[in-house]
This record gives C-alpha cells, structure tokens and sequence, in this order.
C-alpha cells in the first residue's frame, strides 16, 4: 500500500501562510499517520507532528492536518520539505511518501534568467530561442 503525497493547503491562500493545512486521501488499515520535514531534501527528515488521526475532515473530503510556521520553527522566506508515513494496526510505520516542497513568495522565480540552470542575461541573446542543453543540465540560448 503506497503512502500518499500529501498536499499543502494554505488557509490564508498565499505561499507565506502562518498557518498550514496538510491534506490527503483516507487509507484503509492505517491507525495513524506521521508528518516528517526537513529545511533541505538532502538533510535528514525528523518527526514535525505525530498520531494524526485517520479521519476524514468533512468540509475537505480528506484527512488534514494543521501545522503553523511557528510549530516548524521556520520563517515566512523559508523553504521547508515535508514527507508523510502512515503506522498500520501492526504498529509498523509505512515507506516515507515523497517529498513536497512549502516554496516562500522570497524564493521563487518571476523571470527566466533568475533560474539558476539558464543563461543569467539577455544581454547578446535578441532573435534567439532557448533550448535544453546536450548534456541536459540546463537551457540556454541558441540561434
């Protein structure tokens, strides 16, 4: 049984919300679930809320569970990484799910040269197109 991706529903709808909702689906045999996070996906995932029960929230048709910033210990401009396991009635706790990533409004992108795997000027770059690079590590531009 694969664990579920879970969501990020943010109750204010903006990327900085203080306050966030977790949704994903119900699972038959699931006694509780676990959400883990982790400020990078390559530092270690620990434990940021346990025993979530598995019950449907009735307005989301879900389950869900609310976290703030202030209970992660993270600022609004952080980046944050969450990962969700569910422990059956055997007491064994499932495979991690995979990653989803909580991106600040600070962090993201607004223009194609501010990507870090793209050309960072358009300086020299009028009349050409962008395509992926051989090695597929990136764009760039090309005639």
């Amino acid at each position: 049984m694969a664990t579920p991706k879970p969501q990020i529903w943010n109750r204010d709808n903006e990327t900085i919300a203080t306050v966030l909702r977790f949704i994903w689906s119900v699972k038959d045999g699931v006694k509780y679930w676990k959400l883990y996070g982790s400020p990078s996906l390559l530092a270690a995932f620990s434990l940021v809320k346990d025993k979530i029960p598995n019950i449907v929230d009735v307005d989301l048709g879900k389950v869900s569970c609310n976290i703030t910033r202030a209970e992660l210990g993270i600022s609004s401009t952080a980046n944050y990484y969450f990962k969700l396991a569910y422990v059956g009635f055997n007491n064994q706790e499932s495979v991690k799910s995979v990653s989803i990533e909580l991106a600040t409004a600070s962090s993201s992108t607004d223009t194609f040269i501010t990507l870090t795997d793209a050309p960072s000027s358009y300086s020299g770059a009028g009349g050409l197109t962008v395509k992926v690079k051989v090695d597929e590590t990136g764009l760039e531009f090309v005639v």
